[in-house]
């Protein structure tokens, strides 16, 4: 096996050279320790993303609604690009366009693709502070670009922003 703090490592180096994947985080490992892996764990691996993915609750009721009010629901994600799609697939999000990002770039890259094309202003919300800054680091303002940041309970990027964004706590009435 491999120590929990090793594997913690390998994930986000996998992580920063262009996205997780299982493939490519089991191929880290096995070299790590030096050893083949068996071909059952990225089975037992997907098995564990199926069971382990989960919505924020009101997401899919919320997309539900902007969409019924005509508003383009687009999804930008970061990572490597079979394994984000996959996600969203068992997921079951709707959306109208689907942006998968892939490690350099960033989302903000996404998002000038979606200004570019619908004009401002646009939305985006992201629960990563660091998400949010990057978007006023590169000039684009509240006008053209509004950011909300979901502040959730024990969140995932616990980071504080040093811009100001609409803080919300639900997808719930945003629009």
């Amino acid at each position: 096996g491999i120590e929990k703090q090793q594997a913690l490592s390998l994930y986000e180096k996998v992580k920063r050279n262009g996205g997780f994947s299982f493939p490519h985080f089991l191929s880290a490992i096995q070299k790590k320790i030096e050893r083949a892996i068996p071909p059952e764990a990225e089975v037992r691996c997907k098995k564990w993303l199926k069971a382990s993915l989960s919505l924020y609750p009101e997401s899919i009721s919320a997309i539900a609604a902007w969409r019924a009010k005509n508003i383009p629901v687009a999804i930008v994600t970061i990572g490597e690009e079979q394994y984000q799609k996959e996600k969203i697939t068992l997921l079951n999000v709707p959306y109208d366009e689907l942006h998968i990002v892939t490690p350099p770039q960033k989302k903000i890259d996404a998002l000038k693709i979606l200004l570019a094309r619908y004009g401002p202003p646009i939305a985006f919300i992201d629960d990563n502070a660091e998400e949010l800054d990057s978007i006023r680091d590169a000039g684009i303002t509240e006008d053209s670009l509004a950011t909300f940041h979901l502040a959730r309970p024990n969140p995932r990027y616990p980071g504080k922003p040093r811009y100001p964004h609409i803080a919300i706590e639900s997808l719930s009435g945003i629009f």
